[in-house]
């Protein structure tokens, strides 16, 4: 209730007044930063580097009051928030939470590629070049900042899981495209929110995890409770986590601090990918000290019989609700898929899961 109020306040004070936030050169600013994740959660040890780069290189006029975890805002209450200010800037899956709100995000689908520097930089460059996204965003009053495309997805079973009949009848945890791909594969999706994955797999709710990338996966000690793991047939970066601002905030700030926050949003692709390299190297080294765990290695000819129909049902889907937002859905896509195919020769990426086999075999 009080958040509905703290809403509703503030979004009638920010749609009644074009100057809501009135700037002055040089000015001082603290910005609001809410974020569904913790401060150790890899994706916000990677935006640290925007809020550190910030507040530098503005010589500290920029600052940001930080509230992790869901403290200020629950993770579905933090896109309505940002539109209405009660945050000024947000971390959210916009895909996971308001799918029929912002469907165009949605194309972050499974089985295109595993290359998150690909999804990374080619989201961004959709917003940034493309009417339609940024007026998905402009309707609900934000900017988008940057985004992280997700790392690889990873399934994990309590059974080998090797071709799609032998996902047939189980229950995976699982959202977004990933969800919807796996149905069409035989599982049955349980959506639930990733914090409750790990307890429901222990008490034997589902038989088995996904829609989570490989870092996450291993740090979070799925390979202590699960001991089959597989890419799912190469299933792929599925999902863009985005940091949004208010657009009147942002409209609001001096030029100068707009071309600085701009700077650093630029090298946040780049660094994240940086930064996610690190830590699947890492999680690699963890992975190999628990030697319960076995990795599902799926040929080539065996993906085919997952990429096919797992990617048709997920763009099916996605394409049902873009359908909405663009004359041309179809079109849309090709364009997304074209920039990751560039973007992906301008950095290769090598999975996690490649990774650990190929230390394995050494």
């Amino acid at each position: 209730m009080k958040f509905r109020k703290l809403v509703a306040a503030t979004l009638f004070t920010v749609l009644s007044s074009a100057t809501a936030y009135p700037a002055l050169a040089q000015e001082q600013v603290k910005l609001r930063y809410a974020s569904l994740y913790s401060s150790t959660d890899f994706y916000e040890v990677a935006a640290k580097y925007f809020i550190d780069e910030v507040t530098r290189r503005t010589n500290g006029n920029v600052t940001f009051e930080t509230y992790y975890g869901g403290s200020l805002l629950k993770a579905r209450e933090l896109s309505p928030g940002v539109t209405a200010g009660a945050t000024d800037i947000a971390v959210t899956v916009p895909g996971a939470f308001e799918p029929e709100q912002f469907p165009l995000t949605g194309v972050l689908l499974p089985y295109v590629t595993s290359n998150p520097y690909a999804t990374t930089s080619a989201f961004k460059e959709m917003y940034e070049n493309g009417d339609e996204l940024k007026a998905e965003f402009d309707k609900y009053n934000q900017h988008l900042l940057f985004a992280m495309g997700s790392g690889e997805n990873t399934l994990w079973t309590n059974k080998e899981v090797r071709t799609p009949a032998d996902l047939k009848g189980q229950r995976i945890r699982v959202t977004l495209g990933v969800a919807d791909a796996l149905a069409a594969l035989g599982a049955t999706p349980v959506g639930i929110p990733w914090s409750e994955a790990l307890d429901l797999i222990q008490r034997g709710g589902v038989d088995g995890v996904s829609a989570t990338p490989f870092d996450q996966a291993v740090k979070t000690g799925l390979a202590d409770i699960i001991p089959y793991v597989s890419d799912a047939g190469g299933s792929g970066s599925y999902a863009v986590v985005t940091v949004v601002m208010n657009k009147q905030k942002w409209e609001a700030l001096d030029e100068n601090t707009r071309a600085v926050m701009e700077e650093v949003a630029d090298e946040m692709a780049g660094h994240y990918v940086d930064e996610l390299d690190k830590e699947v190297e890492t999680m690699v080294e963890k992975l190999s000290s628990s030697p319960e765990v076995t990795v599902v290695e799926i040929s080539d000819e065996e993906a085919e019989a997952w990429s096919g129909p797992g990617f048709e049902a997920a763009y099916d889907v996605w394409k049902g609700r873009a359908a909405g937002s663009v004359d041309d859905p179809d079109a849309f896509f090709e364009r997304y898929r074209d920039i990751v195919e560039q973007k992906a020769t301008e950095r290769p990426y090598v999975s996690g899961i490649e990774r650990y086999v190929a230390k394995q075999g050494k």
